[in-house]
């Protein structure tokens, strides 16, 4: 529950930050999973859950930061959303119209050059004071912050065990319980396998990992 806390405390004070940078009312952060696609927001600062679940039920396909996501990684997005007419982006200028933002700033944030967050800051009147410079240097900020949230160090983990060391996903699962401590009962126990399997499956890792103990397996694990 600490843990949680203090995690949700780094999250609020990123998005306060920003909303006192940018001097905008409203912000959300949304975490990004595997394959582009948004999570449940990790928090919110003058939104409403309507305009979540509005979003989540109508909008989310119209969302063009969202479709950008599997083709290409834009690093800021400033849009004059009173200004669009026809074409794809006019359905979300609805949705934000309905809601009464007229203007958004969306701050996607790389880690290793995936995207792992959307930061997007909202006002209810078009401002012509934000310049891309602006905005970019507290993008880089933010990124460099969230690079140390607890999500995000995780992230990181398991994709240089899968990409470096080639570790499969159950792999991946048995090196994270044992640089958490657990012992192989435990860890057979917590997947459903057979203790021999679970034995089968660290050599496997130390062969990939390069080496010769549990112990080695946290210290390489840990420090990912």
């Amino acid at each position: 529950m600490v843990e949680h806390d203090c995690d949700a405390r780094v999250v609020a004070d990123m998005m306060h930050y920003c909303r006192d940078f940018l001097e905008m009312p409203s912000v959300v952060l949304s975490w990004i999973e595997d394959g582009g696609c948004l999570s449940h927001p990790a928090g919110l600062i003058g939104l409403s859950l309507g305009f979540i679940d509005d979003y989540n039920t109508m909008t989310i396909g119209q969302d063009p930061l969202v479709r950008s996501l599997l083709i290409e990684q834009p690093a800021t997005r400033c849009s004059f959303y009173c200004d669009l007419h026809a074409g794809q982006d006019r359905a979300y200028a609805d949705y934000l119209s309905r809601h009464g933002f007229r203007y958004e700033v969306d701050l996607l944030l790389l880690d290793d050059d995936e995207p792992v967050a959307i930061l997007g800051l909202l006002d209810q009147q078009v401002r012509s004071d934000l310049s891309l410079a602006k905005t970019e240097a507290l993008r880089r900020f933010m990124q460099q912050h969230i690079r140390f949230h607890p999500r995000i160090r995780h992230q990181r983990r398991r994709r240089v065990m899968r990409q470096r060391y080639a570790l499969t996903a159950r792999e991946i699962e048995i090196a994270d319980l044992v640089a958490a401590g657990a012992p192989n009962s435990t860890i057979a126990e917590l997947l459903g396998i057979a203790t021999s399997t679970a034995k089968t499956h660290l050599i496997n890792i130390m062969n990939k990992l390069g080496t010769d103990s549990r112990i080695q397996i946290g210290a390489l694990v840990n420090r990912m």
